[in-house]
């Protein structure tokens, strides 16, 4: 499970945790992270 650094301990199961502006690959694919605060809230 991929989500929010700053969610990390409100989301159960999240095991990659991530922060704005960082990037991620995925099958070949260079993600941008883009933060968008108070969104799930």
């Amino acid at each position: 499970v991929i989500g929010s650094r700053i969610d990390k301990d409100r989301i159960p199961g999240i095991d990659i945790a991530l922060s704005d502006g960082e990037t991620w690959m995925f099958a070949g694919h260079k993600a941008l992270v883009i933060e968008t605060p108070g969104h799930t809230r």
